[in-house]
């Protein structure tokens, strides 16, 4: 779970870093500052959910591991 989740989180400075290097890019190619913003935002605004729903799968998938698991511990503690 944590492993999932420190990457998403680093996915997720990823997208900003580039979202602000490709801001960077559009000054200088004249793009209108508004225009700049709208897509700046647009992007961190997806990356941000994108961590959001990578998170909700981690939890769910941590949850199935530990549930399979107790599975397990059950089914030998029967035998």
């Amino acid at each position: 779970y944590k492993a999932a989740v420190t990457k998403a989180k680093a996915d997720l400075l990823s997208s900003i870093a580039k979202a602000n290097a490709n801001a960077k890019l559009a000054i200088q190619k004249g793009i209108p500052i508004d225009e700049i913003n709208s897509v700046t935002k647009t992007t961190i605004a997806k990356a941000k959910a994108e961590l959001k729903l990578d998170i909700q799968k981690a939890k769910v998938e941590a949850k199935a591991a530990l549930i399979q698991l107790k599975a397990a511990v059950d089914k030998n503690n029967l035998s």
